[in-house]
């Protein structure tokens, strides 16, 4: 018999070695050093795992975020590191897991999950593609700061830029929340750079002795040159749109890049423009995405809708005997499905002409913008 439960601290042990065993490759360190939360030893692990006489025969990473968007906070969850050791797989525990643990968030604060894959055993359990970002190739030429590069400097983060990063990295209008022990935390865990095999540098620059932007970046070297994907790549950044791009600069021609990849959300104007011209593709978000409880992630929306985009709210109502979503308006009153709801809410360019009527409907308080899955919260 199979006995799905909470991960506890002694299970840890185990659940790094099945995660290790499973998803580990040369150049990759521990799972556990990657991801500190997921495999935290402390009460507050939410991970699951599947036991057989007492064996962990298979576990799923689960850890809680907040992320903000202008004055709202979104609660929810993000799984990772699902696996499941080879001599069990093919009898339904996966499947059942994700049921428990659909249960666990029913009697929690979160609204949204975030699974980092996107196979079948998710879209089974309403866990959808979303967002949309454009993929930009940088390869140097386009610093064009306003500023004498006498008055800054560009260089490699140093120990007392910690507080100046977290700083930045609060001011976001779209991001997860990050306290300054988490960003240390995440920093030293580099975790996407880590599932890349990329090394990470995190580069500043620096007005007057004040550090006015930084960028986490992943770069190529022995280990991930045989790789298909070892191109160097942007992670994660704050600051204004030309000192990103100056920093993109710096980074290139500092560590020797025939380019670099940048990731930027349909919603970032300014950086946006800073590249146009670059090469660039259309993307979405990296994994799936399930919307946990419909009502209550427009109440943590609220903030945001109301204050920065609607002037009145908008009704949600879940229909659990037929699984679909009815969005009600000022003037329009509708049936979505699940896949289609995700769309509403996050994708700027939906194929389905209902979605899109609806988005008009809400004077375009939707898509909600959303931070990249790949940045140092990456799971």
């Amino acid at each position: 018999m199979v006995v799905i439960r909470k991960i506890q601290p002694d299970d840890l042990e185990a659940a790094i070695n099945l995660s290790n065993q499973t998803f580990n490759n040369p150049g990759q360190g521990s799972m556990h050093v990657a991801f500190p939360f997921m495999f935290s030893r402390n009460k507050y692990n939410h991970s699951f795992g599947a036991f057989a006489e007492g064996k962990l025969v298979a576990f799923m990473g689960l850890v809680p975020f907040t992320v903000r968007v202008g004055d709202a906070g979104i609660s929810l969850y993000a799984l990772g590191s699902v696996c499941t050791d080879p001599d069990y797989q093919g009898q339904g525990i996966a499947t059942k897991m994700l049921e428990e643990i659909d249960a666990f968030l029913q009697t929690t604060d979160a609204s949204l999950l975030l699974v980092s894959g996107d196979r079948p055993l998710y879209r089974k359990v309403d866990c959808y593609p979303f967002g949309q970002f454009f993929r930009y190739s940088y390869s140097g030429g386009n610093a064009q700061h306003a500023d004498s590069p006498s008055t800054y400097t560009i260089r490699e983060m140093g120990g007392a830029d910690l507080l100046s990063i977290a700083r930045l990295a609060s001011e976001r209008k779209v991001a997860f929340d990050q306290s300054v022990s988490d960003l240390a935390v995440l920093l030293e865990a580099k975790a996407y750079a880590n599932y890349r095999k990329l090394e990470q540098k995190i580069i500043v620059i620096e007005r007057a002795g004040i550090v006015s932007g930084f960028i986490t970046v992943g770069l190529p070297n022995e280990v991930s040159l045989g790789d298909y994907d070892n191109n160097a790549t942007a992670i994660e950044w704050a600051g204004d749109a030309q000192d990103i791009v100056d920093m993109l600069d710096y980074a290139v021609k500092a560590y020797a890049l025939e380019g670099i990849g940048i990731d930027v959300p349909w919603y970032d104007i300014e950086l946006k423009a800073r590249l146009k011209g670059r090469p660039v593709e259309t993307k979405q978000n990296q994994g799936t995405i399930k919307v946990v409880h419909a009502e209550r992630l427009l109440q943590q929306l609220y903030p945001y809708v109301n204050k920065e985009k609607y002037g009145g709210p908008i009704q949600l109502k879940v229909n659990a005997m037929d699984e679909h979503v009815e969005v009600a308006t000022e003037t329009v009153t509708t049936m979505v499905s699940p896949n289609q709801f995700v769309s509403l809410l996050f994708d700027p360019e939906p194929d389905n002409p209902k979605v899109k009527r609806l988005q008009q409907e809400t004077v375009d308080a939707f898509p909600i913008p959303f931070p990249s899955t790949t940045g140092l919260n990456y799971t």
